[in-house]
């Protein structure tokens, strides 16, 4: 636990400082990945109040809400991360109380790790390419960014 803590504070000091005009936006979504991570932990998601992880995850709304009254445009970046937050708080107070059965692809489940790698690094270089390429072209290079890292990945787990 301690070293997901301090790795998701250093994490968040250096994609703000290497992140340049997204630097600020950059740190709002790395603190999710650890809630994601202690959610994982938890074998039994059936909780009669709530789910421990609910705990982290408000921690870290107001960590980066503190973080973001500092900056310009704190009202907007708030919504931006109360939404982000408002949905995870969802998905995991769903899956706390259900386990529905959904079906995903077994491809998606295995890249959803790197999508997640991936998907920020595209976004920054499109951005600096040209501002108005549409959102298909960026979701198809995400999508094979993704597939790429997952070959290459496994490929060096196996060696």
């Amino acid at each position: 636990m301690l070293i997901l803590w301090c790795g998701t504070i250093i994490t968040c000091i250096i994609s703000y400082f290497s992140n340049g005009a997204f630097g600020l936006n950059s740190i709002s979504g790395i603190p999710l990945f650890a809630v994601g991570v202690l959610t994982a932990l938890w074998k039994s998601r059936k909780f009669i109040r709530m789910h421990p992880a609910l705990i982290a995850l408000l921690v870290s709304f107001i960590a980066v809400s503190l973080t973001m009254s500092f900056f310009p445009r704190f009202i907007p970046n708030l919504a931006h991360v109360l939404a982000d937050y408002a949905v995870v708080a969802t998905i995991i107070i769903i899956f706390s109380k259900w386990q529905p059965n959904i079906k995903i692809p077994a491809l998606f489940s295995l890249i959803t790790f790197d999508i997640y790698l991936v998907h920020f690094k595209v976004l920054t270089v499109m951005k600096e390419v040209t501002p108005t390429l549409p959102i298909t072209i960026f979701i198809i290079a995400t999508l094979l960014f993704s597939l790429s890292l997952y070959f290459l990945r496994t490929k060096l787990i196996k060696i």
